[in-house]
Protein backbone atom coordinates (compact mmCIF):
# COMPACT_ATOMS: atom_id res chain seq x y z
CA UNK A 1 0.00 0.00 0.00
CA UNK A 2 1.41 3.38 -1.04
CA UNK A 3 0.90 5.73 1.92
CA UNK A 4 4.02 7.95 2.06
CA UNK A 5 5.87 9.32 -0.99
CA UNK A 6 9.18 11.12 -0.46
CA UNK A 7 9.89 13.66 -3.19
CA UNK A 8 13.49 14.62 -3.88
CA UNK A 9 13.66 18.25 -5.01
CA UNK A 10 16.79 19.39 -6.80
CA UNK A 11 17.55 22.42 -8.89
CA UNK A 12 16.41 22.88 -12.47
CA UNK A 13 13.55 21.52 -14.57
CA UNK A 14 13.94 17.97 -13.21
CA UNK A 15 12.33 19.14 -9.97
CA UNK A 16 9.10 20.02 -11.80
CA UNK A 17 9.00 16.56 -13.40
CA UNK A 18 9.45 14.84 -10.03
CA UNK A 19 6.82 17.07 -8.42
CA UNK A 20 4.30 16.34 -11.19
CA UNK A 21 4.74 12.57 -10.88
CA UNK A 22 4.74 12.52 -7.06
CA UNK A 23 1.67 14.77 -6.93
CA UNK A 24 -0.20 12.51 -9.34
CA UNK A 25 0.58 9.44 -7.23
CA UNK A 26 -0.44 11.27 -4.06
CA UNK A 27 -3.74 12.45 -5.47
CA UNK A 28 -4.68 9.12 -7.02
CA UNK A 29 -3.66 6.90 -4.08
CA UNK A 30 -4.29 9.20 -1.16
CA UNK A 31 -0.65 8.89 -0.10
CA UNK A 32 0.97 11.73 1.79
CA UNK A 33 3.81 13.50 -0.04
CA UNK A 34 6.80 15.09 1.65
CA UNK A 35 9.43 17.04 -0.26
CA UNK A 36 13.11 17.22 0.67
CA UNK A 37 16.01 19.27 -0.65
CA UNK A 38 19.60 18.64 0.41
CA UNK A 39 21.84 21.66 0.20
CA UNK A 40 25.62 21.78 0.70
CA UNK A 41 26.92 22.01 4.27
CA UNK A 42 27.10 25.58 5.54
CA UNK A 43 24.53 26.95 3.11
CA UNK A 44 21.46 28.99 4.09
CA UNK A 45 18.58 26.69 5.18
CA UNK A 46 15.95 29.38 4.50
CA UNK A 47 17.06 29.54 0.88
CA UNK A 48 16.59 25.80 0.52
CA UNK A 49 13.14 25.92 2.13
CA UNK A 50 12.20 28.61 -0.37
CA UNK A 51 13.45 26.49 -3.26
CA UNK A 52 11.35 23.52 -2.12
CA UNK A 53 8.28 25.70 -1.57
CA UNK A 54 8.58 27.19 -5.06
CA UNK A 55 8.99 23.73 -6.59
CA UNK A 56 6.01 22.03 -4.94
CA UNK A 57 3.65 25.01 -5.32
CA UNK A 58 0.15 24.31 -4.06
CA UNK A 59 0.42 20.53 -4.10
CA UNK A 60 0.11 20.33 -0.34
CA UNK A 61 3.37 18.44 0.11
CA UNK A 62 5.17 18.76 3.42
CA UNK A 63 8.51 20.46 2.88
CA UNK A 64 11.92 20.04 4.49
CA UNK A 65 15.48 21.10 3.75
CA UNK A 66 18.69 19.63 5.15
CA UNK A 67 22.40 20.16 4.71
CA UNK A 68 24.29 17.19 3.30
CA UNK A 69 27.15 16.85 0.85
CA UNK A 70 25.36 13.83 -0.63
CA UNK A 71 21.71 14.40 -1.68
CA UNK A 72 21.31 10.65 -2.28
CA UNK A 73 22.40 9.86 1.26
CA UNK A 74 20.04 12.52 2.65
CA UNK A 75 17.09 11.08 0.73
CA UNK A 76 17.91 7.51 1.80
CA UNK A 77 18.16 8.57 5.45
CA UNK A 78 14.91 10.55 5.29
CA UNK A 79 13.11 7.64 3.63
CA UNK A 80 14.25 5.27 6.36
CA UNK A 81 13.38 7.69 9.16
CA UNK A 82 9.98 8.57 7.72
CA UNK A 83 9.18 5.02 6.59
CA UNK A 84 8.60 6.17 3.01
CA UNK A 85 7.04 3.66 0.62
CA UNK A 86 8.52 5.33 -2.46
CA UNK A 87 11.14 7.95 -3.36
CA UNK A 88 10.45 10.04 -6.47
CA UNK A 89 13.18 11.97 -8.27
CA UNK A 90 13.53 13.68 -11.64
CA UNK A 91 15.91 12.71 -14.41
CA UNK A 92 19.50 13.89 -14.67
CA UNK A 93 20.33 16.83 -16.89
CA UNK A 94 22.01 14.73 -19.59
CA UNK A 95 18.85 12.81 -20.49
CA UNK A 96 16.90 13.40 -23.68
CA UNK A 97 13.43 14.98 -23.40
CA UNK A 98 10.80 12.33 -22.79
CA UNK A 99 13.36 9.80 -21.55
CA UNK A 100 14.45 8.69 -18.10
CA UNK A 101 18.06 9.43 -17.12
CA UNK A 102 19.12 8.74 -13.56
CA UNK A 103 21.97 11.25 -13.32
CA UNK A 104 24.65 11.05 -10.64
CA UNK A 105 22.28 11.55 -7.69
CA UNK A 106 19.85 8.99 -9.07
CA UNK A 107 22.58 6.43 -9.63
CA UNK A 108 23.81 6.87 -6.07
CA UNK A 109 20.28 6.72 -4.67
CA UNK A 110 19.58 3.48 -6.54
CA UNK A 111 22.45 1.95 -4.56
CA UNK A 112 21.38 2.96 -1.07
CA UNK A 113 17.62 3.56 -0.94
CA UNK A 114 15.68 1.48 1.60
CA UNK A 115 12.48 1.59 -0.48
CA UNK A 116 11.49 1.62 -4.18
CA UNK A 117 12.79 4.54 -6.24
CA UNK A 118 10.83 6.14 -9.10
CA UNK A 119 12.51 8.24 -11.78
CA UNK A 120 10.33 10.60 -13.83
CA UNK A 121 11.31 11.24 -17.47
CA UNK A 122 12.56 14.64 -18.54
CA UNK A 123 9.77 17.04 -19.55
CA UNK A 124 7.20 14.86 -17.74
CA UNK A 125 5.62 17.99 -16.21
CA UNK A 126 5.01 19.42 -19.69
CA UNK A 127 3.14 16.39 -21.00
CA UNK A 128 -0.59 16.30 -21.37
CA UNK A 129 -0.64 13.49 -18.87
CA UNK A 130 -3.33 10.90 -19.46
CA UNK A 131 -2.80 9.23 -16.13
CA UNK A 132 -1.47 5.77 -15.33
CA UNK A 133 -3.72 3.28 -17.07
CA UNK A 134 -1.19 0.53 -17.84
CA UNK A 135 1.65 -0.59 -15.59
CA UNK A 136 4.33 -2.95 -16.88
CA UNK A 137 6.61 -5.13 -14.80
CA UNK A 138 9.73 -6.94 -15.96
CA UNK A 139 9.48 -10.55 -14.80
CA UNK A 140 12.01 -13.39 -14.85
CA UNK A 141 10.88 -15.72 -12.10
CA UNK A 142 13.56 -14.63 -9.61
CA UNK A 143 12.63 -13.65 -6.08
CA UNK A 144 13.53 -10.06 -6.95
CA UNK A 145 11.16 -9.98 -9.91
CA UNK A 146 8.40 -11.47 -7.73
CA UNK A 147 8.80 -8.53 -5.34
CA UNK A 148 8.57 -6.17 -8.32
CA UNK A 149 5.44 -8.02 -9.48
CA UNK A 150 3.80 -7.62 -6.07
CA UNK A 151 4.67 -3.92 -5.97
CA UNK A 152 3.32 -3.37 -9.48
CA UNK A 153 0.12 -5.26 -8.66
CA UNK A 154 -0.48 -3.18 -5.53
CA UNK A 155 0.04 0.04 -7.49
CA UNK A 156 -2.36 -1.20 -10.16
CA UNK A 157 -5.00 -1.77 -7.47
CA UNK A 158 -4.53 1.67 -5.96
CA UNK A 159 -4.47 3.44 -9.32
CA UNK A 160 -7.21 1.27 -10.88
CA UNK A 161 -4.78 0.46 -13.69
CA UNK A 162 -4.21 -2.61 -15.84
CA UNK A 163 -1.06 -4.69 -15.45
CA UNK A 164 1.22 -6.19 -18.11
CA UNK A 165 3.72 -8.83 -16.96
CA UNK A 166 6.63 -8.90 -19.42
CA UNK A 167 9.30 -11.55 -19.85
CA UNK A 168 12.12 -11.32 -22.37
CA UNK A 169 13.41 -14.44 -24.10
CA UNK A 170 16.72 -13.90 -25.84
CA UNK A 171 17.41 -17.49 -26.89
CA UNK A 172 20.12 -17.97 -24.25
CA UNK A 173 18.11 -17.01 -21.20
CA UNK A 174 19.40 -18.55 -17.98
CA UNK A 175 17.03 -20.14 -15.52
CA UNK A 176 16.65 -18.08 -12.34
CA UNK A 177 16.10 -21.35 -10.51
CA UNK A 178 19.67 -22.48 -11.08
CA UNK A 179 23.10 -21.33 -10.09
CA UNK A 180 25.43 -21.39 -13.06
CA UNK A 181 23.77 -22.10 -16.37
CA UNK A 182 20.96 -24.27 -17.59
CA UNK A 183 18.68 -24.77 -20.53
CA UNK A 184 15.71 -22.40 -20.38
CA UNK A 185 13.24 -22.76 -23.22
CA UNK A 186 10.48 -20.41 -24.34
CA UNK A 187 7.93 -22.83 -22.84
CA UNK A 188 9.59 -22.32 -19.45
CA UNK A 189 9.18 -18.56 -19.83
CA UNK A 190 5.48 -18.99 -20.67
CA UNK A 191 5.01 -21.19 -17.61
CA UNK A 192 6.63 -18.58 -15.38
CA UNK A 193 4.31 -15.90 -16.78
CA UNK A 194 1.23 -18.05 -16.20
CA UNK A 195 2.30 -18.49 -12.58
CA UNK A 196 2.86 -14.73 -12.29
CA UNK A 197 -0.63 -13.98 -13.62
CA UNK A 198 -2.14 -16.43 -11.14
CA UNK A 199 -0.25 -14.69 -8.31
CA UNK A 200 -1.70 -11.32 -9.29
CA UNK A 201 -5.28 -12.55 -8.90
CA UNK A 202 -8.56 -11.80 -10.61
CA UNK A 203 -9.14 -8.33 -9.18
CA UNK A 204 -6.70 -6.72 -11.63
CA UNK A 205 -6.90 -6.68 -15.42
CA UNK A 206 -3.68 -8.56 -16.19
CA UNK A 207 -2.04 -9.57 -19.45
CA UNK A 208 1.23 -11.39 -20.11
CA UNK A 209 3.75 -10.82 -22.86
CA UNK A 210 6.86 -12.64 -24.08
CA UNK A 211 9.24 -10.38 -25.98
CA UNK A 212 12.23 -11.68 -27.90
CA UNK A 213 15.58 -9.93 -28.11
CA UNK A 214 18.20 -8.45 -25.81
CA UNK A 215 16.61 -7.78 -22.43
CA UNK A 216 17.20 -4.06 -21.89
CA UNK A 217 16.33 -2.88 -25.44
CA UNK A 218 13.28 -5.15 -25.46
CA UNK A 219 11.92 -3.72 -22.20
CA UNK A 220 12.68 -0.16 -23.32
CA UNK A 221 10.69 -0.89 -26.48
CA UNK A 222 7.79 -2.20 -24.39
CA UNK A 223 7.95 0.91 -22.22
CA UNK A 224 6.78 3.00 -25.19
CA UNK A 225 3.29 1.61 -24.65
CA UNK A 226 3.32 1.84 -20.84
CA UNK A 227 2.53 4.58 -18.34
CA UNK A 228 4.84 3.11 -15.69
CA UNK A 229 7.47 0.34 -15.64
CA UNK A 230 8.43 -1.55 -12.46
CA UNK A 231 11.70 -3.48 -12.16
CA UNK A 232 13.37 -5.55 -9.47
CA UNK A 233 16.87 -5.09 -8.14
CA UNK A 234 19.61 -7.33 -9.43
CA UNK A 235 19.78 -11.02 -8.48
CA UNK A 236 22.89 -10.60 -6.30
CA UNK A 237 21.97 -7.28 -4.69
CA UNK A 238 22.25 -6.71 -0.94
CA UNK A 239 18.92 -7.13 0.91
CA UNK A 240 16.96 -3.91 1.29
CA UNK A 241 18.93 -2.01 -1.34
CA UNK A 242 17.60 -0.82 -4.67
CA UNK A 243 20.78 -1.87 -6.45
CA UNK A 244 19.95 -2.18 -10.15
CA UNK A 245 21.71 -4.75 -12.30
CA UNK A 246 23.03 -3.93 -15.74
CA UNK A 247 19.58 -4.35 -17.32
CA UNK A 248 17.79 -2.07 -14.86
CA UNK A 249 20.65 0.41 -15.09
CA UNK A 250 20.27 0.57 -18.88
CA UNK A 251 16.50 0.96 -18.66
CA UNK A 252 16.69 3.74 -16.07
CA UNK A 253 18.88 5.60 -18.54
CA UNK A 254 16.56 5.45 -21.56
CA UNK A 255 12.96 4.55 -20.67
CA UNK A 256 10.23 6.76 -22.19
CA UNK A 257 7.97 6.23 -19.15
CA UNK A 258 8.57 6.59 -15.39
CA UNK A 259 10.52 3.67 -13.88
CA UNK A 260 10.33 2.25 -10.36
CA UNK A 261 13.14 0.02 -9.07
CA UNK A 262 12.13 -2.18 -6.12
CA UNK A 263 14.63 -3.31 -3.44
CA UNK A 264 14.94 -6.93 -2.39
CA UNK A 265 13.65 -6.39 1.15
CA UNK A 266 13.67 -3.86 3.97
CA UNK A 267 16.87 -3.19 5.86
CA UNK A 268 17.80 -1.55 9.15
CA UNK A 269 18.72 2.14 9.42
CA UNK A 270 22.26 1.28 10.49
CA UNK A 271 22.95 -0.03 6.99
CA UNK A 272 22.63 3.38 5.41
CA UNK A 273 25.73 4.85 3.73
CA UNK A 274 28.42 6.22 6.01
CA UNK A 275 28.72 9.93 6.65
CA UNK A 276 31.78 10.64 4.57
CA UNK A 277 30.90 12.94 1.65
CA UNK A 278 30.46 10.90 -1.48
CA UNK A 279 30.96 7.62 0.34
CA UNK A 280 28.04 5.86 -1.29
CA UNK A 281 29.28 5.93 -4.90
CA UNK A 282 32.50 7.41 -6.25
CA UNK A 283 32.14 9.49 -9.40
CA UNK A 284 34.67 10.46 -12.02
CA UNK A 285 34.54 13.71 -13.93
CA UNK A 286 37.06 15.16 -16.33
CA UNK A 287 36.27 18.58 -14.80
CA UNK A 288 36.70 17.47 -11.20
CA UNK A 289 38.80 19.73 -8.97
CA UNK A 290 38.45 17.62 -5.84
CA UNK A 291 41.79 15.88 -6.07
CA UNK A 292 42.82 12.42 -7.20
CA UNK A 293 40.28 9.63 -7.40
CA UNK A 294 40.78 6.98 -4.72
CA UNK A 295 39.87 3.35 -5.37
CA UNK A 296 39.24 0.81 -2.62
CA UNK A 297 38.58 -2.23 -4.81
CA UNK A 298 39.50 -2.69 -8.46
CA UNK A 299 37.90 -5.40 -10.58
CA UNK A 300 39.93 -6.86 -13.46
CA UNK A 301 38.12 -8.81 -16.19
CA UNK A 302 40.30 -11.69 -17.38
CA UNK A 303 39.63 -14.35 -20.03
CA UNK A 304 43.08 -15.93 -20.14
CA UNK A 305 44.21 -14.19 -23.31
CA UNK A 306 47.38 -12.12 -23.56
CA UNK A 307 45.38 -8.98 -24.28
CA UNK A 308 43.24 -9.36 -21.16
CA UNK A 309 46.35 -9.91 -19.04
CA UNK A 310 47.65 -6.52 -20.18
CA UNK A 311 45.15 -5.08 -17.71
CA UNK A 312 46.95 -6.63 -14.73
CA UNK A 313 50.05 -4.33 -14.57
CA UNK A 314 47.86 -1.24 -14.71
CA UNK A 315 45.57 -2.66 -12.00
CA UNK A 316 48.58 -3.44 -9.80
CA UNK A 317 49.95 0.08 -10.23
CA UNK A 318 46.62 1.64 -9.24
CA UNK A 319 46.21 -0.75 -6.31
CA UNK A 320 49.66 0.11 -4.98
CA UNK A 321 48.97 3.83 -5.37
CA UNK A 322 45.61 3.74 -3.53
CA UNK A 323 46.29 0.77 -1.22
CA UNK A 324 43.33 -0.93 -2.90
CA UNK A 325 42.24 -4.55 -3.20
CA UNK A 326 42.11 -6.37 -6.55
CA UNK A 327 39.37 -8.69 -7.75
CA UNK A 328 40.01 -10.90 -10.78
CA UNK A 329 36.76 -11.77 -12.57
CA UNK A 330 36.64 -14.64 -15.03
CA UNK A 331 33.56 -15.77 -16.97
CA UNK A 332 33.52 -19.34 -18.28
CA UNK A 333 31.18 -19.21 -21.30
CA UNK A 334 29.65 -22.38 -22.72
CA UNK A 335 27.94 -23.19 -26.00
CA UNK A 336 24.87 -25.33 -25.30
CA UNK A 337 23.15 -27.07 -28.18
CA UNK A 338 22.36 -30.40 -29.78
CA UNK A 339 26.06 -31.26 -29.82
CA UNK A 340 26.17 -30.89 -26.05
CA UNK A 341 27.78 -28.45 -23.67
CA UNK A 342 31.09 -27.04 -24.90
CA UNK A 343 33.26 -24.33 -23.33
CA UNK A 344 34.17 -21.43 -25.61
CA UNK A 345 37.74 -21.77 -24.39
CA UNK A 346 38.82 -25.46 -24.47
CA UNK A 347 41.67 -24.70 -22.02
CA UNK A 348 39.31 -23.41 -19.34
CA UNK A 349 40.71 -25.37 -16.34
CA UNK A 350 44.23 -24.18 -17.12
CA UNK A 351 43.02 -20.60 -17.53
CA UNK A 352 41.32 -20.57 -14.13
CA UNK A 353 44.35 -22.17 -12.48
CA UNK A 354 46.62 -19.54 -14.03
CA UNK A 355 44.40 -16.70 -12.82
CA UNK A 356 44.33 -18.11 -9.30
CA UNK A 357 48.12 -18.50 -9.26
CA UNK A 358 48.57 -14.87 -10.29
CA UNK A 359 46.15 -13.78 -7.56
CA UNK A 360 48.07 -15.80 -4.97
CA UNK A 361 51.35 -14.24 -6.11
CA UNK A 362 49.98 -10.71 -5.76
CA UNK A 363 48.49 -11.48 -2.34
CA UNK A 364 51.87 -12.79 -1.23
CA UNK A 365 53.39 -9.49 -2.41
CA UNK A 366 51.01 -7.56 -0.17
CA UNK A 367 48.23 -6.72 -2.64
CA UNK A 368 45.07 -8.47 -1.47
CA UNK A 369 43.66 -10.17 -4.57
CA UNK A 370 40.51 -12.24 -4.82
CA UNK A 371 39.09 -14.32 -7.68
CA UNK A 372 35.46 -14.65 -8.76
CA UNK A 373 34.47 -17.07 -11.52
CA UNK A 374 31.08 -17.85 -13.00
CA UNK A 375 29.92 -20.30 -15.65
CA UNK A 376 27.26 -19.01 -18.02
CA UNK A 377 25.87 -19.70 -21.45
CA UNK A 378 27.38 -17.83 -24.36
CA UNK A 379 25.90 -14.41 -24.95
CA UNK A 380 26.67 -11.72 -22.40
CA UNK A 381 29.81 -11.79 -20.24
CA UNK A 382 29.82 -8.01 -19.82
CA UNK A 383 26.53 -8.04 -17.91
CA UNK A 384 27.80 -10.79 -15.60
CA UNK A 385 31.11 -8.99 -15.03
CA UNK A 386 29.24 -5.77 -14.23
CA UNK A 387 26.95 -7.55 -11.77
CA UNK A 388 29.86 -9.24 -9.96
CA UNK A 389 31.72 -5.92 -9.78
CA UNK A 390 28.63 -4.34 -8.22
CA UNK A 391 28.14 -7.22 -5.80
CA UNK A 392 31.74 -6.99 -4.60
CA UNK A 393 31.69 -3.21 -4.22
CA UNK A 394 34.29 -2.50 -6.92
CA UNK A 395 35.03 1.17 -7.64
CA UNK A 396 36.60 0.52 -11.04
CA UNK A 397 36.63 -2.16 -13.74
CA UNK A 398 39.70 -2.73 -15.90
CA UNK A 399 39.41 -4.86 -19.04
CA UNK A 400 41.40 -5.63 -22.17
CA UNK A 401 39.84 -4.44 -25.39
CA UNK A 402 40.01 -7.78 -27.20
CA UNK A 403 40.52 -11.28 -25.91
CA UNK A 404 39.95 -14.91 -26.90
CA UNK A 405 40.73 -16.21 -30.36
CA UNK A 406 39.77 -14.25 -33.50
CA UNK A 407 36.79 -16.58 -34.06
CA UNK A 408 35.48 -16.15 -30.52
CA UNK A 409 36.10 -12.43 -30.86
CA UNK A 410 33.75 -12.31 -33.82
CA UNK A 411 31.09 -14.09 -31.78
CA UNK A 412 31.44 -12.00 -28.66
CA UNK A 413 32.39 -8.57 -29.91
CA UNK A 414 34.29 -6.35 -27.51
CA UNK A 415 33.45 -7.14 -23.88
CA UNK A 416 35.23 -3.97 -22.82
CA UNK A 417 33.11 -1.90 -25.17
CA UNK A 418 29.93 -3.45 -23.77
CA UNK A 419 31.15 -2.84 -20.22
CA UNK A 420 31.41 0.84 -21.04
CA UNK A 421 27.67 0.74 -21.76
CA UNK A 422 26.37 -1.38 -18.88
CA UNK A 423 28.75 -0.99 -15.92
CA UNK A 424 27.71 1.32 -13.09
CA UNK A 425 31.31 2.21 -12.22
CA UNK A 426 34.16 3.68 -14.30
CA UNK A 427 35.73 1.31 -16.85
CA UNK A 428 39.33 1.43 -18.05
CA UNK A 429 39.70 -0.32 -21.41
CA UNK A 430 43.29 -1.38 -22.01
CA UNK A 431 44.18 -1.64 -25.71
CA UNK A 432 45.59 -4.87 -27.08
CA UNK A 433 48.80 -5.31 -29.00
CA UNK A 434 48.70 -3.77 -32.47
Amino acid sequence: MLSHVLLGVGAGSAAADAVAFADYLGVRTGAGVSALHAGPPGSDPDRHIGLVRDAVGDTGARIEAVSDASPARALAAAAAKGKADLIVIGSGGRGAPGKVATGSVGEQLLRCAPCPVAVAPRSFAKRRHRGIGLIGVGYSGTAESVLALDQAAELARQLHAALRVIAVYDGVRQSPKEVGYGRWERADVAAELDAAAARVGDDIECEIAIVEGAVAPALIGEANGLDLLVLGSRFYGDPGRTVPGAVAHAITSASPCPVIVVPREARDDDQLPQDEPGADVPTVSSNSNEGDMMFKKIAVALDGSENSERAIPLAVELAEHDDAELLFIHIDEHLVGKAGDLPVNPDEPEVIAKIRRRADELSAEGIKTGVETKTVRLGGPAHVIASIADDEGADLIIAGRRGHSPIAGLLLGSVAQRLLQVASQPVLAVPGER
